[in-house]
């Protein structure tokens, strides 16, 4: 087994794996906590509204933007069980390692896209960082943080995937040789 193989299959591996896992245990904590804050937003948006007759400026805005940290958030960690869209056509049609490298190559790709979301996340966040949102009065960096938050977690989480590709592939070549 040459170098990669050593790497791949060292103590640290188990580590990787312990860290991604209680990343996304946080990821679902998080999620369950932005879902319940905007059930409660939005359940005091009625009772203020219908009940009270004195409706909440800001509990629309903040259940909007709990629910954007909610999909992004919930999107990185479908991608950590590769639950993302895809078109699987490929790899229907082919066998054995081939099904690795194609999957291999779609992580890369998917790793790409994600380390622009980061950068041009983190820009965005730069640049409305003096501007305030109109009911809550936050900055929007708040809102837009969740764009590099994202591409950040769905980089961790395809680098595990593929180097659980990578084990299988390295695996199936040691069967065949």
């Amino acid at each position: 087994m040459g170098t990669w193989g050593r790497v791949l299959f060292s103590y640290r591996t188990g580590n990787m794996k312990k860290a991604t896992e209680i990343i996304k245990k946080t990821e679902l904590v998080f999620i369950i906590i932005l879902l319940l804050g905007m059930v409660c937003s939005s359940f005091l948006q009625v009772v203020f509204r219908l009940v009270l007759k004195q409706p909440l400026a800001w509990t629309e805005e903040l259940s909007r933007y709990l629910f954007v940290w909610l999909t992004f958030i919930g999107g990185a960690l479908i991608v950590s069980e590769s639950g993302h869209f895809k078109m699987d056509i490929l790899t229907a049609f082919i066998k054995g390692r081939w099904v690795q490298i194609v999957n291999i190559i779609v992580q890369i790709a998917l790793v790409i896209f994600s380390i622009v979301l980061v950068i041009y996340g983190a820009k965005l966040v730069r640049m409305v960082y003096t501007q305030k949102s109109p009911a809550l009065g936050i900055t929007m960096s708040i809102p837009y943080l969740v764009l590099p938050l994202n591409g950040v977690l769905s980089i961790i989480h395809l680098i595990e995937n593929a180097i659980d590709d990578l084990k299988i592939l390295l695996s199936k070549q040691k069967e065949v040789a």
